[in-house]
C-alpha cells in the first residue's frame, strides 16, 4: 500500500510539472514596464493565447552587469528544465546572450526587435531561425521634416547609449538634403537635461530616438517616461520621434514603428511554427508598419500649424 502511494505521489509530481511546462518561452531584453515590451506584448497575444507562454526579463537597460548576468543563466536554466518547442526573443540582448546559444538545435527560434543584421549574426549558416528585423525609418523621417518644416537646416538626435541605439544610429545620416544632423548620445539625465536647454536657441528640430538608458545623479536609471516627460516641459522646437509611444505621451510627431506590429508579426510566426509550418520557409521581414502619426494637442501647445498634406496622411492624436 505504502509502495502504491508513492508511486501515485509520483506521478502526480511528474504530471504537475509537465502540465506547467510551457512550449513557447518568452525571453525579453528589458523589464515588463518598458513601453516597448508593453506594445509588442498586447500584440504578441492577441495572436498566441497567453497561457501557452511563459515570459522572462532580461531587464537589460535598467540592471547591473551582474543582475544581466544571472539573469541570462536563468533563462538559460528555464530552457534546459522545461525544454520549450519555440523561444520567441525580443530585441537583441535576449537573441545573442540567450537563443544564439541554441543554433542550429531542435528549438525554433524567433525573433523580433533586432537591429542588427543578418551578418552579425551570421545567420546565413543558421537553420532554425526566423523573425522581425527592427528598421528605423530615418529618410522618411527626414522628408517628413522638409515637408512640414522647410526653413529647418539644424536638427539635433538625442539617444542614450544602450548598444541597441548606438548600433540602430550606424544607419543615421549626417546629412540629408540640407539638413545638419548633429548626433548626441546621453548617459546622464544632467547631461540630456542640458542639451535640451542649450538646444533651443541653435537647433531647428529635436529628434528623440531613445530615452531608456538615462542615469540620475546617484547612478539609478530613470524612467524613459519621466525622462520625456520633462523633455516635453522643458522643450519648445517641435519633437520628432521613431517610437510610436512617445506620440502617444505627447511628442508632437513622427514616422513611427511601434512594438505592437513586432508583436503582430512574431505571433503570426510563431502560430505558423505550432500549425506545423517548417520553420525554414519563414522568410525574415525586414520592413513593419510604420505611421505618421501627429500629437495634435502638442501642435497647439508648440503653437505649429502642420502642413494639411500631412494631417490628411497621418494617424492623429487628439
Amino acid at each position: 500500500m505504502r509502495y502504491k502511494v508513492k508511486l501515485c505521489l509520483l506521478f502526480f509530481f511528474v504530471f504537475v510539472e509537465i502540465s506547467y511546462s510551457k512550449e513557447i518561452l518568452l525571453v525579453i531584453s528589458y523589464h515588463k514596464d518598458f513601453p516597448w515590451v508593453k506594445d509588442f506584448e498586447k500584440g504578441f497575444f492577441e495572436v498566441i493565447t497567453e497561457k501557452r507562454v511563459e515570459k522572462f526579463y532580461l531587464n537589460s537597460k535598467h540592471g547591473s552587469n551582474i543582475e544581466i548576468a544571472n539573469n541570462v543563466t536563468k533563462a538559460v536554466k528555464i530552457i534546459e528544465k522545461q525544454s520549450p518547442k519555440i523561444l520567441v526573443c525580443l530585441d537583441d540582448n535576449a537573441f545573442e546572450f540567450v537563443c544564439k546559444k541554441y543554433f542550429n538545435t531542435d528549438k525554433q527560434i524567433v525573433f523580433a526587435g533586432i537591429n542588427r543584421d543578418r551578418s552579425y549574426y551570421n545567420l546565413e549558416k543558421v537553420s532554425n531561425v526566423t523573425g522581425v528585423f527592427e528598421h528605423i525609418y530615418f529618410e522618411q523621417t527626414f522628408e517628413i521634416i522638409k515637408d512640414a518644416f522647410p526653413a529647418a537646416k539644424n536638427i539635433l538626435l538625442l539617444s542614450d547609449k544602450s548598444a541597441s541605439s548606438l548600433s540602430a544610429l550606424e544607419k543615421c545620416p549626417k546629412k540629408y538634403k540640407g539638413l545638419h544632423i548633429t548626433i548626441k548620445n546621453i548617459e546622464n539625465f544632467t547631461d540630456w537635461q542640458e542639451e535640451i536647454t542649450k538646444a533651443q536657441g541653435i537647433y531647428d528640430i529635436l529628434i528623440i530616438l531613445t530615452c531608456a538608458k538615462i542615469k540620475d545623479n546617484k547612478g539609478r536609471y530613470l524612467l524613459n517616461t519621466d525622462v520625456l516627460s520633462w523633455t516635453l516641459k522643458n522643450n519648445r522646437l517641435p519633437e520628432i520621434t521613431l517610437l510610436n509611444w512617445m506620440v502617444q505621451k505627447g511628442a508632437l510627431m513622427g514616422v513611427t514603428i511601434s512594438g505592437y506590429y513586432h508583436g503582430i508579426e512574431a505571433g503570426t510566426i510563431v502560430q505558423k511554427l505550432l500549425n506545423g509550418f517548417p520553420i525554414s520557409k519563414i522568410p525574415y521581414i525586414k520592413y513593419t508598419k510604420a505611421e505618421l502619426t501627429v500629437n495634435l494637442k502638442r501642435a497647439k501647445e508648440l503653437n505649429i500649424q502642420l502642413p494639411i498634406g500631412i494631417l490628411m496622411f497621418a494617424n492623429t492624436i487628439n
